[in-house]
């Protein structure tokens, strides 16, 4: 059984508003589409669905059981699911719906989640989660600064290449030696875990260069500029480590990145910064420690010089 035992049973016709579909356009900041007006203070749930069928309802009905949080919105983002849940999702009440034409990846598919949202925070919780006990939100809000945090959950550790860091575990040779390779450059740092996240929204939208667009670790390079800007500028932009957050929910990591990898998106990020020959080189370099080195530098001076434009 996924859901823990008295999980809740679906939500009843007419207890939630209706469903809305759309498809949302990731360049326009913003839009509403079906949207209702900012309010301070509330939360957005933000949750994107492909093929997780087995798990997303449970995670649904667990947090209507779970969360008394008010104002409070769902929107689920479904990637052009094929397992039955993007046609079950448009009669689930209560939650605000949007179908994608195809399967833009789990980074675009929370960034538009984000401009549909509706409140000040966003919670982005993986499909494959379900909410454990009632307090989950309020644990978050209460770290948060609103002036300065932009995110609260459970920390780690990245690198600018977006694989995380076991620098005490050699056994994965390959990821043994990326990790060293960021250790001499410098390029480690903080980020909170997507799995369950809340993200401070006017700040993601109004202050944040890089946006959530990688599968996998979709805000690499959002906590990569975070990084390089607290580092050169001293902008104190804060991350509020939440460490029993895993008392309020589980994750049962059977999402599609434990399917079809956690970098898939890299290649279209690349393209979108400019540098498609980036991507071209991964066959020439992928297996040797020097090539590890040249692509991790040749991607921190391209993601650097890009960030001193936009500045």
């Amino acid at each position: 059984m996924l859901c823990p035992d008295g999980c809740a049973p679906k939500v009843p016709q007419g207890a939630f508003k209706g469903v809305l579909q759309s498809s949302l356009d990731i360049n326009k900041p913003g839009v509403e589409i079906g949207m209702v007006k900012m309010a301070d203070p509330g939360v957005s749930i933000v949750i994107v669905n492909f093929n997780t069928r087995e798990y997303v309802f449970d995670l649904l009905d667990s947090i209507r059981r779970f969360t008394k949080y008010e104002p409070l919105e769902i929107i689920v983002i479904d990637n052009c699911s094929t397992d039955g849940s993007r046609e079950e999702l448009d009669v689930y009440n209560g939650i605000r719906y949007f179908k994608e034409k195809s399967n833009v990846g789990h980074g675009p598919a929370l960034h538009r989640g984000i401009l549909a949202s509706a409140y000040e925070y966003v919670l982005l919780l993986d499909a494959d989660t379900v909410i454990l006990k009632e307090g989950l939100i309020e644990k978050l809000i209460g770290v948060i600064d609103p002036d300065k945090t932009f995110a609260a959950g459970v920390p780690q550790l990245l690198n600018s290449y977006g694989l995380w860091v076991h620098i005490t575990d050699p056994k994965n040779l390959t990821d043994y030696l990326r990790s060293s390779v960021s250790v001499i450059n410098r390029q480690i740092f903080d980020s909170i875990h997507p799995f369950c996240c809340l993200i401070n929204r006017r700040m993601y939208i109004e202050r944040i260069d890089s946006k959530f667009i990688a599968h996998g670790m979709p805000g690499v390079d959002v906590y990569y500029e975070i990084h390089l800007r607290n580092k050169r500028n001293g902008e104190g932009i804060e991350l509020a480590e939440v460490g029993d957050v895993n008392e309020y929910v589980h994750h049962y990591w059977a999402g599609s990145r434990s399917k079809t990898g956690a970098y898939m998106g890299k290649r279209k990020l690349q393209k979108a910064k400019g540098a498609p020959f980036l991507a071209d080189i991964d066959c020439a370099l992928k297996h040797t420690a020097l090539g590890i080195l040249a692509k991790f530098r040749l991607h921190d001076i391209i993601v650097e010089a890009i960030l001193r434009n936009k500045r």
